[in-house]
């Protein structure tokens, strides 16, 4: 991962619902792009937001991807 927050950092923000903390650091920090360019190199969005076998609705829109699980 190219940030410097640990999985543990973010678990547990994670489990204190703090979602929208976690995004906004790693908008602030500049780690979106190296973040999506990892995710997409591996098998696509798609799996790391819909479990396999569900439908999902992909929309891209100037550089960025919005997804309707």
């Amino acid at each position: 991962m190219p940030t410097p927050l640990s999985m543990g950092i973010i678990e547990s923000l994670q489990q204190i619902e703090k979602y929208e903390e976690i995004g906004q650091y790693l908008i602030d920090n500049d780690y979106v792009r190296p973040l999506q360019q990892i995710v997409s190199g591996a098998d696509g969005y798609e799996a790391h937001f819909s479990p396999e076998g569900e439908n999902m609705c992909e929309i891209e829109k100037y550089d960025y991807y919005a997804f309707l699980v």
